[in-house]
């Protein structure tokens, strides 16, 4: 191809040119010798990253939110299936009492018929 890649941000530039079209990085060391001299020292990708910092962090923010709204429709899930769970329990526990309740019943019930029939013989 022949054209030049940027150190900064690896786009292909043309050949011959001075800076990356992508980025403004000075691709050639005299660019970079001249350009700093009479640019800041920072360079160019780093401006446009600085740039786009709002950008990233509003998506960042947003990703954050989507994945607290699953934790809490997860949490809100699992509570509701532990009330249900709670409920069904409860269910059981008054059958098995009640089941117990009439056994004592009939238990006394018979050691008093059992209990008159002796005392009548």
């Amino acid at each position: 191809m022949g054209g030049r890649t940027c150190p900064a941000c690896g786009a292909e530039n043309q050949e011959g040119v001075e800076s990356c079209s992508n980025c403004g990085e000075p691709l050639s060391t005299v660019a970079r010798i001249f350009g700093h001299a009479t640019k800041p020292s920072q360079p160019g990708w780093l401006s446009q990253a600085r740039g786009r910092a709002p950008e990233l962090k509003e998506t960042g923010r947003q990703a954050s939110n989507e994945r607290m709204r699953g934790f809490l429709e997860i949490d809100r899930k699992r509570e509701a299936w532990q009330a249900e769970q709670a409920g069904l329990q409860r269910q059981r526990d008054r059958k098995v009492l009640t089941a117990a309740l009439i056994g004592s019943a009939i238990f006394v019930l018979v050691v008093l018929a059992f209990s008159l029939a002796s005392l009548l013989s």
